[in-house]
């Protein structure tokens, strides 16, 4: 078993560090030179007339733009669900995907409606 991780050991740690040095410049926020540079990418590609770009292009663009909104949309469901503690599931706990339909009562209490969606005491 030392053996094994004697052979092990520098590849995982080899590993770890390439990891680091990639999350520490990829988790940074960014600096106020590259916000510039992306309102400026922004602008221009609001500039640009879609009779003068390729299929390709435009492609690359609706598909970010689809995940942009597919990450949103999960976003949502995960955070609304994570609000009143429920599994992120459709309709679970008489939500509506995951929105907080939960009320608090004189007592301070957090107080979810019945089956019928009436709100018990």
């Amino acid at each position: 078993m030392s053996a094994f991780l004697a052979k092990v050991q520098p590849l995982i740690l080899g590993n770890i560090s390439k990891h680091l040095r990639f999350a520490k410049v990829e988790l940074a926020p960014p600096s106020p030179g590259r916000i510039g540079g992306a309102i400026n990418q922004f602008s221009a590609l609001m500039g640009k007339s879609p009779a003068n770009m390729t299929v390709g292009q435009i492609n690359q663009n609706l598909m970010v733009a689809a995940e942009v909104c597919c990450w949103f949309i999960v976003g949502e469901i995960i955070g609304k669900s994570y609000a009143h503690g429920s599994i992120p599931l459709v309709c679970s706990n008489n939500t509506f995907y995951g929105y907080n339909v939960s009320k608090i009562n004189a007592q301070g209490n957090r107080v979810f409606p019945n089956a019928e969606g009436q709100y018990d005491a």
